[in-house]
């Protein structure tokens, strides 16, 4: 976390790749390790990220996404179906954590995302 280690270690061939201080981003060692466009970039991902999704269950929402999305990909399934079953199975989980809670936490969560990917 301290300014000097932590450049070393990103600026290190077998380092650590987690620029996140304002120093990483001038450093020369880093520069030099990942260019200079690359850290332009990534320094205005950082400055405006969309959090990872924190809800109840998120694994079993991804397994279901997953398995369905890779049916329809390989025409085991219609996109349709698959977008019901999703959904079904996304209702089961919720009724399963508890709705309000489940909403609450979505909506506390998407009010930390970048005014960009929020819908009103």
């Amino acid at each position: 976390m301290s300014p000097g280690p932590s450049s070393d270690a990103v600026a290190a061939p077998e380092g650590v790749f987690d620029p996140f201080r304002p120093e990483h981003y001038a450093d020369p060692r880093i520069i030099d390790a990942y260019g200079p466009s690359f850290l332009a970039e990534h320094r205005k991902a950082m400055a405006d990220p969309i959090p990872d999704l924190y809800i109840a269950r998120r694994n079993e929402d991804f397994e279901s996404l997953t398995m369905w999305l890779l049916r329809a990909l390989a025409r085991q399934s219609d996109p349709e179906t698959a977008l019901r079953n999703i959904a079904a199975r996304w209702n089961i989980i919720t009724e399963q954590v508890g709705a309000d809670q489940q909403r609450d936490r979505w909506l506390n969560l998407r009010a930390t995302y970048p005014d960009r990917f929020v819908r009103t």
